[in-house]
């Protein structure tokens, strides 16, 4: 079993903290789970993981995960029998949300340098607390 690093802890737990907020559908068959999630278990020790880091930009790494910016079109150029070329668009596709974009989205006037050093200092808190565990799981064995 691959241990997670911090930056997929961090991010992970942001998807998830985003998913658990998010509006549940019914599903036809009356279900109100929603997306996959994590489990009860596996929550509790991803909050614990991210203690210290600011709520705020875990609402920004949620949004920039689970969102999409905007969608283009590829388009793809037919010459015709006339002379003439006909561009028509052959499939959607989702482009991702910038940090900074994500941030703009839920209100927060942060450029993206700003926001990235708030993510190596996330990065940081989750490392100590992966230290302080394995600390602590260290001493009791």
């Amino acid at each position: 079993m691959r241990r997670a690093s911090a930056t997929d802890i961090l991010r992970d737990h942001a998807r998830e903290r985003w998913l658990r907020r998010a509006i549940r559908s019914v599903t036809l068959d009356g279900d109100r789970g929603g997306p996959p999630r994590m489990s009860e278990s596996a929550w509790v020790a991803s909050c614990h993981l991210v203690r210290g880091v600011p709520g705020g930009l875990l609402d920004v790494l949620g949004l920039c995960e689970c969102e999409a910016s905007e969608a283009t079109w590829n388009r793809v150029a037919i010459d015709l029998p006339d002379a003439r070329t006909l561009d028509l668009p052959t499939e959607q596709v989702a482009r991702p949300m910038s940090l900074a974009r994500a941030a703009a989205l839920l209100g927060y006037a942060l450029d993206y340098e700003a926001i990235r050093a708030m993510r190596f200092e996330a990065l940081a808190i989750v490392t100590d607390n992966l230290l302080c565990r394995e600390a602590r799981n260290g001493a009791a064995a």
